[in-house]
């Protein structure tokens, strides 16, 4: 056994609260969205999902909040009730690839079936949930193109695929890491695409993402990188 894992079978998570309740949670969501501020919640599991949610449709009774880029951050789990009411509100999502290093132990643990499921980037995206893309670093390696590999295949680490039904094109994993994180960063006007007008934060790659193999977009490098214009580095060119 690993040190530190759960052994007991009928374990259902930690959901972290105010000492209030759900209720103070609501109270300072509410104060949030006074300073029309973004907020954004760390859920992992099907009922921190649906707290979460729920307590954002309460603010949003008061004061819209689709303009404010609401976020919950991982989305383990969702359930299909959830994702319909996440769309209906405007909240977002960040999903990252924790499947390519801790897969095993969601399969282990939950069975093929939930595991699968665990970051259901198909379904999110098939129900209208904006979503940007990211890694969680250093829970599992910052690299981006190991995320995009994973997003577009389910591969792990391991060698199979966990939940390949949930699998978006590269296309759409390149999306959710530019002008999707930009949207949800609120930056979409000056970054996120290669447009007039905005900044020139570019990448030059060792290879087209979007033409090779979806296994292979694991091997890509950043050979330049510019940032405002500027090259800050370069690797081979």
């Amino acid at each position: 056994m690993v040190p530190g894992e759960q052994p007991d079978p009928n374990y259902r998570g930690v959901l972290l609260l105010p000492p209030g309740g759900e209720d103070e949670y609501v109270e300072g969501l509410k104060l949030a969205a006074a300073a029309k501020v973004q907020v954004q919640t760390h859920a992992v599991g099907d009922e921190t999902i649906d707290v979460i949610v729920r307590s954002y449709e309460r603010v949003n009774a008061e004061t819209p909040i689709r303009d404010l880029r609401w976020t919950i951050m991982h989305v383990f789990l969702p359930t299909e009730s959830a994702l319909k009411k996440m769309s209906e509100l405007g909240i977002m999502a960040t999903a990252q690839d924790h499947a390519v290093l801790l897969g095993h132990n969601q399969r282990r643990w939950w069975g093929d079936k939930r595991a699968g499921y665990a970051i259901p980037i198909r379904a999110m995206l098939d129900a209208g949930v904006h979503v940007g893309g990211g890694t969680d670093g250093p829970v599992v390696p910052v690299d981006p193109f190991l995320s995009m590999w994973w997003m577009a295949t389910r591969g792990t680490l391991n060698g199979y695929q966990l939940g390949p039904e949930q699998a978006i094109t590269p296309r759409e994993a390149l999306q959710l890491y530019t002008i999707n994180n930009a949207i949800v960063m609120g930056v979409e006007k000056d970054r996120g695409s290669i447009e007039s007008g905005k900044l020139a934060d570019l990448a030059v790659l060792s290879q087209d993402i979007l033409s090779v193999p979806p296994q292979a977009i694991r091997d890509t490098k950043a050979l330049m990188t510019i940032v405002g214009g500027d090259i800050v580095y370069r690797s081979g060119i």
